[in-house]
């Protein structure tokens, strides 16, 4: 193994200082680089914001969807979330595994080629089933990324830096959120829906064989003590013991709840928020996809590169920050979403958003960073994938659900109330094309209330959320001290 004596390995990597190399070790950590190491790290976000385009370009493209194919917020709410959600949940963990035996870099390879193919191929959908089946292929391929990339970071760089690298990393997510609002939204209204699928998928096809060809597989377990003092590899444990190890720390087990509570209530809001602009302020796709732009992406970027900085910062002090933030965050995010949502301009209200966005997305990385620390090496890609598997499954894949539904429960409450009719005959696009003014009037109002209302009423989700954080305050020190006697 390079790096065992001295001097530079052979694939760029160097010896470490003897201040980062653990007391009574015998052997030295593969170091790279720092050209090597932050062109890795630099390529897996760009990945990650490919990943993350296709995946939440479908909430810019929403509206047209919904015209063109003739369908109800509830079938949005199963496309954006479930849809995706329910494969990326249950091939999450199976590739993460594979991606112990056969290297987390071949995994990624192949699954950012699958979910290039069926976005390309979700452009071509001619109606609800065939889109629902193409997002299917979307989550399964996008499910092999973030497990194993963490656990690829993780080795790269020792526990004192990991959570800020994986700051970096996950910025990935508000660059995919921005160039996926502001170019899904100018293609959508210049090209078309189907265009914007297209497009989206390019890039994927370009960074898949740049990661094969380029990036290195560093030792598993570079930084822990148990492979520097010399002990021989561990075999990857089943998943059984993997989730009976993350869910006998207090510390996890409240901060997993905290995480999805908070995924759902923003994952939920996040797919209609395209759709909620144009329905309440009727304005155009472009102007839209800015709009989610600076609110998905803009603010998001600022969190969550401050966030991993930040929680590193203050844990000098107290680790107890690790979860403090994240609870003082969405605390103080709730309240200000929702005074957003009062507001009668949308400039006004983007405004407003953009303080709360930033203030949620301070909350991404801490849990990542946290869990990496927390889990023994050869745990740490299956310990991640079993974190999005509840993240995924309940927080991205039945918050859009749940949100759709109560979408058009409010919606047709409130449609009786003007005493015109049945909503789903006289709202229909059908319906409202051949409807008088009045009704069509009270279709659009009722429509953009209803999405209102539900969007508002979802940010108790960060007030849920943000107690589960600071219970895990409460205990994160004793359990990250434990853990680091361990590894």
């Amino acid at each position: 193994m390079s790096g065992t004596t001295g001097g530079a390995d052979n694939s760029g990597g160097q010896i470490a200082s003897s201040s980062d190399i653990p007391v009574g070790s015998v052997v030295a950590p593969t170091v790279f680089s720092k050209h090597r190491t932050g062109w890795t790290l630099f390529l897996l976000a760009a990945i990650y914001a490919n990943n993350y385009a296709d995946r939440s370009i479908l909430g810019i493209l929403a509206q047209p969807i919904k015209v063109e194919l003739n369908i109800s917020d509830t079938q949005l709410g199963l496309l954006t979330g479930l849809a995706f959600a329910t494969f990326y949940a249950l091939f999450g963990y199976p590739l993460a595994r594979a991606s112990e035996r056969i290297g987390r870099v071949n995994v990624i390879t192949a699954c950012a080629l699958v979910w290039s193919a069926m976005t390309a191929l979700c452009g071509t959908a001619a109606n609800f089933t065939q889109l629902m089946i193409y997002r299917f292929g979307v989550g399964i391929g996008e499910s092999g990324l973030a497990a194993p990339a963490h656990s690829l970071i993780s080795d790269y760089y020792p526990a004192s830096k990991r959570t800020s690298a994986i700051a970096l990393f996950s910025i990935g997510v508000p660059i995919g959120a921005l160039i996926g609002s502001v170019a899904g939204g100018w293609l959508a209204q210049n090209y078309g829906w189907r265009t914007a699928f297209v497009v989206a998928s390019l890039p994927g096809f370009l960074l898949a064989p740049l990661l094969r060809f380029t990036v290195k597989e560093p030792p598993r377990g570079n930084w822990d003590a148990s492979r520097l003092a010399g002990a021989a590899a561990a075999p990857t444990p089943p998943l059984k013991e993997v989730v009976k190890k993350q869910f006998s720390t207090k510390t996890f087990r409240h901060f997993c709840i905290g995480t999805v509570v908070a995924t759902f209530a923003g994952s939920g809001g996040g797919a209609f928020l395209g759709a909620y602009y144009v329905r309440r302020f009727a304005i155009d796709y472009t102007t839209v996809g800015l709009v989610l732009g600076m609110l998905s992406g803009v603010a998001a970027l600022m969190g969550t590169f401050l966030g991993g900085f930040i929680t590193d910062f203050l844990a000098r002090w107290s680790k107890r920050w690790y979860a403090g933030l994240p609870a003082l965050a969405l605390a103080c995010a709730a309240p200000i979403y929702l005074l957003g949502y009062m507001q009668t301009d949308w400039r006004m209200q983007v405004g407003i958003m953009l303080v709360s966005g930033t203030l949620v997305s301070l909350t991404t990385v801490p849990f990542y960073g946290l869990t990496q620390n927390l889990m023994p090496a050869r745990m740490r890609a299956s310990a991640a994938a079993v974190i999005f598997f509840f993240i995924n499954l309940i927080g991205l894949g039945f918050g859009p659900l749940f949100y759709g539904v109560m979408i058009d429960a409010v919606t047709k409450h409130l449609f009786a109330g003007y005493g015109l009719g049945e909503y789903v005959a006289l709202c229909g696009n059908a319906g409202v094309k051949a409807a008088a003014e009045n009704i069509a009037t009270a279709c659009h109002t009722a429509t953009a209330e209803g999405t209102r209302w539900t969007l508002a009423a979802g940010m108790i989700g960060y007030v849920w959320a943000a107690v589960h954080f600071f219970i895990a305050s409460r205990s994160i020190t004793h359990d990250l001290n434990e853990a680091a006697a361990n590894n």
